[in-house]
């Protein structure tokens, strides 16, 4: 059992890490994504929106593997979210940033209460 323990220890301190590094990452894209033409800024776009969707699988992942499968669900909606950004990047307007808003908040609530 104490293993178990360290290991949610261990994903809590990850998570809250990959859910604040989330938060900056959707403050530094542009306000309008899918809007460039220089294609170095379109292939920074990309790679921004990977990132977001990368972290917010490996919150998801992690939780399966310490058993918190209702935080793994959690997870899933955001990165889901990020996904649909990637591949139609003006879908992700001021409702779609508010929405991985509120999804951060819930998941940081409930990794918090986690023991």
């Amino acid at each position: 059992m104490a293993v178990k323990e360290e290991w949610v220890k261990r994903f809590r301190v990850d998570a809250e890490n990959h859910l604040n590094e989330i938060r900056q990452g959707i403050q530094n894209l542009p306000s309008q994504l899918g809007q460039l033409i220089v294609q170095e800024e379109i292939e920074a776009e990309q790679q921004a929106l990977r990132e977001l969707f990368r972290r917010a699988h490996s919150i998801k992942g992690a939780a399966r593997m310490v058993g918190l499968d209702e935080i793994a669900e959690l997870a899933l909606k955001l990165e889901e979210l990020f996904g649909q950004a990637y591949l139609e990047p003006v879908s992700f307007n001021q409702t779609q940033r508010d929405k991985a808003e509120q999804q951060i908040i819930e998941l940081l609530i409930r990794i918090k209460s986690e023991n």
